[in-house]
């Protein structure tokens, strides 16, 4: 799959690590779709990795997504479960939020949500007065974490994508296998400038920190 009219430069020595890419405007949705699509393909290797392969058992694997709407992660892990779907694997996904008038047409079936769209938590709250959005990120995703556990059988892996907590869950009460698709730690993009911010982020960084380091790939 080429992207012609690409240009990526490699970060010179002393520069933030960070490659620089120039594309012509007329591709550029094309290409950013080409790059999101390749990257699914490429986390969907990835996920068949982590299952055994076998022709005469259909397995199932299960995406946790917080937020189904319209953005990157969501085409990605969406584009993902088609990839799988289509190796003949039973996908299923779960989500906090998902609103059939604002999402990609793949989660849809007659305008409406499709059977593989499971949607657990979003009965909670995503913030109280502007705040406490990580906190409650955290129970939204843990309460369709836990309806996962108590309904769906015979999961052969559980892809989770950006929140790393329930990964406490599954290895508390299952032998499941659990992959993480980390975008960016909470820990690192954070501020901790006051008292008050370290205070509130120290529960949230010690789960992230431990939900992390107990899944099977990442």
């Amino acid at each position: 799959m080429g992207f012609q009219g690409l240009e990526l430069k490699q970060p010179r020595s002393g520069s933030s690590g960070t490659s620089s890419c120039r594309i012509p405007p007329k591709k550029k949705m094309l290409t950013c779709h080409s790059m999101l699509r390749s990257n699914s393909l490429h986390q969907s290797g990835h996920i068949l990795q982590a299952v055994n392969v076998s022709h005469m058992t259909k397995q199932k694997i299960v995406f946790l997504h917080p937020d189904l709407g319209i953005g990157g992660a969501e085409r990605l892990v969406i584009d993902a479960a088609m990839e799988l779907s289509r190796f003949g694997y039973e996908v299923v996904m779960y989500t906090t939020y998902h609103d059939a008038h604002r999402c990609f047409e793949e989660t849809l079936s007659a305008r409406t949500r499709a059977a593989w769209i499971r949607v657990h938590g979003g009965w909670m709250p995503r913030q109280i007065f502007g705040l406490f959005h990580a906190p409650l990120a955290y129970l939204r995703t843990f309460w369709c974490a836990a309806y996962l556990i108590l309904v769906e059988k015979k999961v052969s892996v559980v892809f989770i994508d950006q929140v790393a907590a329930p990964i406490l869950l599954f290895r508390l009460l299952t032998t499941i296998n659990v992959l993480l698709y980390c975008h960016y730690p909470d820990l690192l993009l954070a501020g901790h400038s006051s008292w008050f911010r370290r205070l509130y982020r120290l529960p949230l960084n010690y789960i992230e920190k431990l939900s992390t380091g107990l899944v099977t790939d990442l």
